[in-house]
């Protein structure tokens, strides 16, 4: 029932289901087994998004280390803008910075 369960909360993580459905489907698979409905669908959820919590947590953490790793790496080559930033007329610099 464990690996059942883990696909419920898979299927949640991809957004294939809503949280109400993971509920439904979850309270079905507890009486099926004859458990305990009162321990079921709310426990399990709230586990699944605390760990959901963690989990993007430390993605967040990691794309702050990307960008400021990335801002050092630009500011290295000394903030160098593209080649043909002169001549791009969708280009965002402003005009004196074209001039150079």
């Amino acid at each position: 029932m464990k690996e059942e369960r883990m696909k419920i909360l898979q299927m949640i993580e991809d957004g294939k289901i809503t949280v109400e459905e993971a509920g439904k489907l979850l309270d079905n698979l507890y009486a099926a087994n004859n458990e305990d409905e009162d321990n079921s669908a709310e426990e399990i959820l709230h586990d699944f998004f605390t760990n959901a919590g963690e989990f993007f947590k430390d993605i967040f953490a990691k794309v702050g280390d990307f960008t400021r790793e990335l801002g050092k790496a630009f500011n290295e080559r000394g903030g160098e803008k593209k080649s043909n930033c002169k001549e791009n007329e969708n280009c965002e610099c402003d005009e004196e910075d074209k001039k150079n």
